[in-house]
């Protein structure tokens, strides 16, 4: 694992062998992964990893979590970039602090 780098699969992956889990649903945001599911006691619960991108939310399509790091991610950018507010989350963190300091 490589710090700093969206690991999705070591976090997400192989959810569908834990005892009591049901309703697995993963979903890619865009801006994250993330797998809801049903707890034994029937609370809903979401783990989530945060992606390297940013996209206008709402946005969600299924995705194989137990899939490669690396096809995770192509299949991220791939499902994203033409949306026009697709950029790395760094040049959107970027955008948004040259916002905020403006409005200073």
């Amino acid at each position: 694992m490589v710090a700093g780098q969206p690991q999705p699969e070591v976090v997400l992956g192989q959810q569908n062998g834990c005892r009591g889990v049901q309703a697995l649903r993963p979903l890619n945001h865009g801006n994250s992964w993330s797998l809801y599911f049903f707890d034994p006691e029937g609370n809903n619960v979401e783990l989530y990893c945060d992606s390297p991108w940013y996209i206008s939310q709402p946005h969600g399509d299924l995705f194989d979590p137990e899939a490669s790091t690396a096809q995770i991610l192509a299949e991220t950018e791939a499902m994203c970039k033409d949306d026009p507010n697709f950029m790395p989350i760094e040049q959107w963190r970027d955008k948004i602090r040259a916002e905020l300091d403006e409005r200073a």
